[in-house]
């Protein structure tokens, strides 16, 4: 947030390339870092140990046309619209495919009517059942 242009209270500490001994901040290994510095190394050395593996950790960076030495251009532009328009974008409603029901691991909650009936219900098996 605070590279977007937010002012936000923070502390230098809080940063990459920090150093406690000298209480300084290198600007230098924070900048590689925020322009995704370390990412372009992972990707670097995937890319050379094992190729399936880098196609399936960056297959959206490939598919979008993006290398390792995209990426800072890509983070310079990123943060650039965030300067130039900070306000948050509406998400979009998912779609779902057809027949496809999310899963839901809390039971939705009987209203009162809902309970009373089911209730009822209940009793009238029971009662049916004893005679």
């Amino acid at each position: 947030a605070v590279d977007g242009g937010i002012s936000i209270p923070h502390s230098e500490k809080r940063f990459c390339g920090y150093d406690p001994t000298t209480k300084e901040l290198d600007t230098e290994t924070f900048l590689e870092r925020l322009l995704g510095g370390h990412v372009a190394e992972y990707m670097e050395h995937l890319e050379e140990k094992d190729s399936e593996v880098y196609k399936s950790h960056f297959s959206r960076f490939l598919a979008e046309g993006l290398t390792a030495d995209d990426l800072a251009d890509m983070y310079k532009d990123c943060h650039a619209a965030i300067r130039k328009d900070p306000t948050a974008s509406a998400k979009k409603e998912k779609v779902l495919k057809d027949g496809y029901k999310p899963k839901c691991y809390q039971k939705k909650g009987l209203t009162y009517k809902e309970r009373k009936n089911k209730i009822k219900q209940k009793l009238a098996a029971f009662h049916a059942s004893q005679e």
